[in-house]
Order: C-alpha cells, then structure tokens, then sequence
C-alpha cells in the first residue's frame, strides 16, 4: 500500500475535484464577457455558434448539431495589450458534430485570449495575445 502524506492527498483530491468538473470561479458581475454571442470563423463562415457566458462561469453554445456546456474562467482585468484570457472546460455535451464538423469530448480543455472592440460589442479569439493569431469573431447579439 502507498502511503500518499497529507499535503498530497490535498493536491490529488483537488486535483482530482477540477477533473470532475468543479465550478469555475465565475466572472466579476460587471464583466464584459457576459451575455450572448454570435460566433463566426472564417473557415466555416456558413455557420455560426451561438453562446451565452452567464454570470455563473458557464459557457453554453450551440454550433451546427453540438449543444454544449463548459465552465469557464476569464481574467477579471486585460493585460497590458488588451487581452483576456479565457480557459473553458467542456462539462457536457451532446455529442452531435460543431461548425467545423467536429465532436468535442467531454473534457476538452481550450485556452484562449480575447479582446473586445470598442465598446464591448464584439471580440476577437486569438490562440496567442496579438490579433496575429485570431481564429474567431464574435459580435454581441442584440438581446443581451
């Protein structure tokens, strides 16, 4: 039998909580992040992902067939170039195809910076912090 010493056995039982899909710490209430987006890339610009960040630090979206729910976690301030930094961590879904023709799992971790246009209606997704390297814009729908 392996004995694990108590320090440890808080870092794998945490470990081991976010795994299972611990709440994400949610975003301050006056964050700019919150709200529906429409969603488009310009590989697949025929379809849009539709997705509400809610005050509860998740994401749910909808992208051709897919239906999904992540958690979340923003940077409550921009860096000194204006990005955020997003990790979201898909908690369901239901298993159908995405814009881009493909299933997420259960699981996927994806890391990802954004940087809203002036005045908070739109963003762009950027895999680094410079609009180098964006793959995504999203414009805030009307209603919300």
């Amino acid at each position: 039998m392996i004995k694990i010493g108590s320090a440890r056995w808080a870092a794998a039982l945490v470990a081991v909580s976010v795994s299972l899909g611990a709440p994400a710490e949610p975003p301050r209430a006056d964050h700019p992040i919150l709200g529906t987006w429409s969603v488009t890339t310009p590989r697949t610009p025929a379809c849009t992902e539709i997705g509400i960040f809610g005050t509860d630090g998740r994401y749910h979206s909808t992208s051709a067939q897919e239906i999904a729910i992540s958690e979340y976690t923003i940077s409550s301030v921009p860096d000194k170039n204006g990005f955020y930094k997003v990790v979201d961590v898909i908690v369901q879904t239901n298993g159908l195809p995405d814009c881009r023709g493909n299933v997420t799992p259960v699981g996927d971790v994806a890391t990802f910076y954004v940087r809203f246009s002036v005045g908070n209606n739109g963003f762009m997704m950027c895999a680094e912090e410079t609009l180098d390297f964006c793959f995504a814009a999203a414009s805030r729908s009307p209603s919300s």
